[in-house]
């Protein structure tokens, strides 16, 4: 073996993803020989087409050590249901031609032992009842101890590297059955010489994962009972996830997410080498042909993607690879931890086992750890005062705790061999918990139609204080007269008394502060008209006039018209006036008294701008009163390179 491949850890069908099983890596690994498949139709036949060589290459290419499974009797080796019927002719002795199974035992070993096989389980569960799910052996258990004892003898005959395991015992089905198969094997006289026809007792356990330390320790004390000590392998053991959203499973009881599976691997690992456990085996590495939601163990999903488990069983092997015997174990009520010591160093594995949050006083070995979760993220841990402050968090319980929650591995560099015996432990005193609370989630109650809030019981008001005295009797006005409805909004300006005509952007920078001082910022209402406020008033329609004021309104042209005028003279029009009725040809017609600007308490005429004068090409605005009569028009309009300033001055009647 490679020293980076530790032989203990196992994953049952590694050899669908040799490449993903290189990266775990896998120790050992278990294939099903059917013998339904190898002799389809009698003893003569030989598929080997059934297990490939090409998985046995590979796997001893990665150092990984291949386990066989024999099982499922062809219909023509016995006299009850095929698959699991009661090999014919299986009291006869091994050398008897007419001893089917012994045949088949004899040619499987022969061919596959040069290959690498040599280990066997014989058959698998055989304490399923019939009539019950997974049933696979229909004989007593004196037929299966006579099945165990031909396969031993022809094996050992075969190859004497070989190792026969037990038939997995999945406890739960018939927790009698291995006392049961003890008193058997322990009965038969040649037993004992033959190392009682078995090497290693097998187990399967799932789901609950403290009872892996519980049934390894039952069936050492099962053995004990018959004076034995078998090694204890577990091949299968998982927390299959049915709540995974890429592989839904429906199922009445176990709801296992993916983190909960991968705390599972991770925990099951610990308690079992923690009951001096000599392999463990992961079932499994990938689900092959399975139908839509159909349970899926894998670590891998049906498509081959990873799951977090997969990350799990990597670090587990990663920080746990090289451990030697004995194992530290501390269990609490609130939580385990145990002690790993390895030739790198010193790994402690935690987790909690309630609901309940646990901060934990770690004593320390060195001066600083590595804070791994079980998925591998890694954070420096520093002692404080020769602890570790490690925090660990909840399970998750539904309503029992089955797996405990998230685990921690606390990695240290110690340069000398580590007692883990003698390792302090944990103050159970000093443990904090932090309690988990049931927390009440609003809910929003249905609204009846139609909706009537409910009233709510109200102070008592104070009664008001009485008057001093009797209030007056407030005056009756008039009804005021219902004016013109509009859109704009009633309030107006005061009376403007000004006609301005400002160029959009005016080169003189004096007459921009003036008019910025003067007047507020002007706008295009929604009537087509300038406005010096966000709103505008009745009878405000903007439209230019031509005739000299001929009509009271102006004559009224089309859209296209008004936008050609505007572009060509690139103009802003405000009207100021006094009497509606003063219009000057060309401008933009507003009705009077809608503009007004204060300034010193007097009116003000804008800059009348003539040729020449001082080096700016303008003059000083002259002041003038304010006449109601007078209308004024001041811009200029460019031509040619430079902008010559046009004035003009008009009065109206």
């Amino acid at each position: 073996m490679h020293p980076e491949v530790d032989p203990r850890f196992g994953v049952i069908e590694a050899f669908w993803q040799p490449e993903e099983a290189a990266a775990l890596p896998v120790g050992w690994d278990r294939i099903l020989f059917y013998w339904n498949e190898i002799q389809p139709t009698g003893p003569d036949d030989w598929n080997t087409l059934h297990v490939l060589e090409e998985w046995l290459v590979e796997a001893e290419a990665q150092d990984r050590m291949v386990m066989g499974l024999l099982k499922n009797t062809p219909a023509w080796a016995t006299d009850g249901a095929p698959f699991s019927g009661v090999p014919r002719g299986l009291y006869l002795p091994v050398d008897d031609p007419d001893n089917l199974w012994a045949g088949y035992v004899r040619k499987v070993v022969e061919y596959y032992a040069p290959r690498g096989v040599h280990h066997w389980v014989v058959w698998n569960e055989p304490e399923i009842a019939p009539g019950v799910y997974g049933h696979e052996f229909g004989g007593t258990t004196a037929d299966y101890f006579q099945l165990l004892k031909v396969a031993y003898l022809v094996a050992k005959e075969e190859d004497p590297r070989s190792v026969i395991h037990l038939a997995g015992w999945s406890y739960w089905h018939d927790p009698a059955w291995l006392g049961d198969f003890l008193r058997v094997a322990t009965a038969d006289p040649d037993a004992a010489a033959h190392n009682h026809y078995f090497d290693v007792v097998t187990l399967h356990i799932y789901f609950r994962v403290e009872t892996v330390e519980e049934l390894v320790n039952e069936t050492w004390a099962i053995q004990e009972r018959y004076g034995l000590r078998k090694p204890i392998w577990i091949n299968e053991t998982n927390a299959s996830p049915n709540l995974d959203p890429l592989w839904p499973v429906t199922r009445p009881n176990f709801q296992v997410d993916l983190e909960q599976q991968a705390w599972y691997l991770v925990q099951a690992h610990a308690l079992a080498f923690g009951a001096q456990t000599a392999r463990v085996g992961v079932y499994k590495l990938l689900d092959i042909l399975l139908p839509p939601g159909g349970e899926s163990f894998g670590i891998l999903r049906p498509d081959a993607s990873r799951r977090p488990a997969f990350d799990a069983y990597q670090t587990t092997v990663r920080y746990l690879g090289g451990f030697t015997y004995p194992v530290g174990r501390q269990r609490t009520a609130d939580f385990y931890s145990f002690t790993f010591n390895r030739p790198e160093g010193v790994t402690r594995v935690l987790w909690a086992r309630q609901a309940n949050a646990v901060t934990l006083q770690l004593p320390a070995l060195a001066g600083e750890a590595l804070l791994v979760s079980a998925t591998g993220e890694e954070q420096t841990l520093r002692a404080v005062n020769g602890f570790y402050r490690v925090r660990l968090g909840g399970a998750r319980c539904a309503p029992a705790c089955d797996i405990g929650g998230p685990p921690v591995l606390v990695v240290e560099s110690v340069p000398e061999e580590v007692v883990v015996t003698a390792v302090p432990t944990i103050d159970a005193t000093a443990v904090v918990l932090a309690t988990a609370t049931a927390t009440m989630t609003p809910t929003r109650r249905r609204r009846r139609w139609p909706y009537r809030p409910r009233r709510q019981p109200r102070r008592p008001r104070r009664p008001p204080p009485a008057p001093r005295r009797p209030p007056r009797p407030r005056p009756v006005s008039p009804p005021r007269r219902r004016r013109r409805t509009h859109p704009c909004p009633r309030r107006r300006p005061r009376r403007p008394r000004i006609l301005r005509r400002l160029r959009k952007s005016s080169p003189w920078p004096r007459q921009q502060r003036l008019t910025q001082r003067l007047l507020p910022p002007l706008r295009q209402s929604h009537h087509g008209c300038l406005s010096a406020r966000p709103w505008c008033w009745p009878g405000c329609w903007g439209r230019p006039s031509t005739d000299g004021g001929a009509k009271k309104r102006g004559t009224r042209r089309n859209a296209e018209e008004r936008r050609e005028t505007l572009r060509k003279n690139k103009t802003f029009f405000v009207r100021v006036s006094l009497r509606p009725s003063l219009t000057i040809p060309g401008q933009l017609r507003c009705p009077a008294g809608r503009l007004s600007a204060r300034l010193h308490q007097r009116r003000r005429l804008a800059a009348e701008d003539v040729p020449g004068g001082d080096k700016r090409g303008r003059r000083l605005a002259h002041l003038v009163p304010a006449r109601p009569a007078i209308g004024l028009l001041v811009g200029h309009r460019p031509h040619g390179a430079h902008a010559q300033p046009v004035t003009g001055q008009q009065g109206a009647r």
